[in-house]
Formats: C-alpha cells, structure tokens, sequence
C-alpha cells in the first residue's frame, strides 16, 4: 500500500505533535539534541500548517510522516529548504522519509522553487 501525500490541516495537528514528540525522545535517548526544547516547537509547525507549508503521509487513517518547507528566511527567493521530517515508528525502514523529501522537492519545484 502507498501512502497518499497532502497539505496538513489543524486536524492533524495533534498528530504531529505526538509525532514530534516521540521523535524528540527518541533523538535525547540516543544522544542527539539537535532537537531540543527550542527547536522545533508546537509553534512552528502551527505556523507551517498555517502557511500551507506542512506536509503529512497518511497510511489508511494514519499519519505516518511529516515534512515543512521553508522559505522566508533565505536570501535567493527561487531556493526552498525541506525541513522537520519525521517518520512514525509504525511506518520505519519502508523508505518513506525519502519519499517524504521526493515530495517536498516536487511540491517546491510546482510552486515555482528552483532549489530545494
């Protein structure tokens, strides 16, 4: 089964952040702390869903993986970076943080984004 790929709603936001939430664990319990309490937080993903920048994978009615776009604080306009990726444990080792990318990348270049 392929997931289906689409915008995220504030539907989904509680999903997300559960999601967020177990990926902040999981990077602490190996010692990564990239993603920390300041980064990323409950408010930009609403600002990313908000913005119509927020992506989600969904397997049946489950949301397996997220990804944003940005590209407001970059100097070229015609560049974008992916941003936030996150993959349920449910949904691991299918190769669906790479489709995730796959989907950004083409979702920025419909919009009118050279770079990704």
């Amino acid at each position: 089964m392929k997931p289906t790929f689409r915008l995220a709603t504030m539907e989904d936001y509680e999903a997300i952040i559960a999601l967020l939430l177990q990926t902040k664990k999981r990077l602490n319990a190996q010692n990564l702390d990239y993603w920390n309490e300041e980064y990323p937080t409950k408010e930009m993903i609403e600002e990313d869903i908000r913005t119509n920048n927020a992506f989600v994978a969904v397997y049946k009615v489950s949301l397996a993986a997220y990804g944003a776009t940005q590209s407001d604080h970059l100097e070229r306009e015609e560049m974008v970076v992916l941003s936030r990726i996150m993959v349920s444990p449910k949904f691991r080792r299918r190769g669906l943080a790479q489709k995730m990318i796959s989907h950004l990348e083409q979702t920025a270049k419909t919009r009118g984004f050279r770079q990704a």
